[in-house]
């Protein structure tokens, strides 16, 4: 059946791509700069794979909201995460409104959330727990490829 057939091939071609594989100078331009990459780096070598949240070109309610909504879920199901800041350009700063600031944005500061404006999903995502994003044709794929859950938004 179809989704047999999709779950084999996302195993099999996820492994094309091993978790870890170094990231080249051709890469940098991906995640805004030299230190981007290093600080990801750190992050994904600290912990239990997170959890990615990304929505592309999509924005619901507000970005300020999209944040919200991204660390709080990670804070309620205790999991680490990675955000992609994305159009809405989802950031730290975005929390101050909310009205459990103090809380989110202690559980940024703890080290359990990493906020990135970009990063190449073909080195990412086989590193993730779980990939949540906005369903894009070209992320889907990529998640597919990857080998990990998926859950679209």
């Amino acid at each position: 059946d179809e989704q047999e057939a999709l779950v084999k091939l996302s195993h099999d071609v996820g492994q094309e791509v091993p978790p870890g594989t170094e990231v080249g100078k051709r890469h940098e331009s991906a995640f805004g700069d030299i230190d981007n990459i290093s600080r990801l780096k750190d992050f994904l070598a600290n912990g239990d794979a997170p959890v990615y949240l990304g929505w592309g070109s999509m924005i619901a309610v507000s970005p300020e909201h999209m944040a919200r909504t991204a660390v709080e879920a990670l804070m309620t199901s205790k999991k680490r995460g990675i955000i992609l800041g994305g159009w809405a350009k989802l950031n730290e700063a975005m929390l101050q409104s909310a009205p459990n600031a103090d809380q989110l944005i202690k559980y940024v500061q703890d080290g359990q959330v990493f906020f990135i404006n970009s990063a190449p999903h073909e080195w990412l995502f086989p590193q993730c727990s779980v990939l949540v994003h906005h369903g894009g044709s070209g992320t889907t794929a990529a998640s597919v490829r990857s080998g990990r859950p998926t859950i679209i938004t």
